[in-house]
């Protein structure tokens, strides 16, 4: 299920989700800390499957990374609609609130975010560089988890989030967009994610029903 930038109705959805988010990757609001970093450098197989599906398409690429952020999310615990904000600057961004189906195929639940992400952009608002895909999640602009993605890396950097939540949450990324790109048609359930000392405990959120579910 996805959802374009809402109405005076979506507004609590929007809340709801990104106070959902701030809480699984503890982010924790302004902090004198340095920023945190976390990477991943994806396999040759990984760059090769997202440039063939992306064909030289922004919009795409980004929804391919939004996708994978999403799921990872939902086997974290998040049980409501977690909002992923689009494009740079990101001081500009819109909202995509993006729930995904465990039983849908990677490649369609995509399609899915493709097309909610281009609804949510109108012309001369967010943009979608050229060979990047920069995305963020959490509770305001200024508390956040962003995820960039280049040729090549998978990078994540937050003034407010410990360096290992980003980890843990790059590697999920990064498991997914792997799994999921290798595979297009596996449900999302049973991609893999994280580490086997959080796979289990995972995998038992992200198959709970979400609230108002159909």
């Amino acid at each position: 299920m996805v959802s374009a930038e809402p109405g005076h109705g979506r507004v609590g959805e929007l809340r709801r989700g990104a106070g959902v988010v701030a809480d699984l990757l503890a982010i924790e609001g302004e902090t004198d800390d340095l920023p945190a970093f976390a990477s991943w450098e994806l396999e040759p197989a990984t760059v090769t499957a997202l440039d063939r599906l992306s064909v030289g398409d922004p919009v795409l690429r980004w929804s391919v990374l939004a996708a994978a952020a999403a799921v990872v999310l939902r086997r974290l615990g998040a049980t409501v609609a977690v909002p992923v904000l689009t494009g740079e600057p990101l001081e500009a961004r819109a909202s995509v609130l993006l729930t995904p189906p465990p039983g849908a195929g990677f490649g369609a639940w995509v399609d899915e975010v493709r097309v909610a992400a281009a609804a949510a952009c109108s012309p001369g608002g967010t943009e979608f560089p050229e060979g990047r895909a920069p995305l963020a999640v959490g509770r305001t602009a200024a508390a956040s988890v962003v995820l960039d993605l280049d040729d090549t890396w998978l990078c994540a950097e937050s003034a407010e989030a410990p360096a290992y939540q980003l980890e843990y949450f790059v590697d999920g990324v990064a498991a997914v967009l792997r799994d999921g790109l290798a595979d297009s048609g596996v449900p999302l359930a049973f991609l893999g994610v994280l580490d086997e000392r959080m796979r289990r405990p995972a995998l038992t959120e992200f198959t709970r029903p979400c609230p108002g579910a159909a």
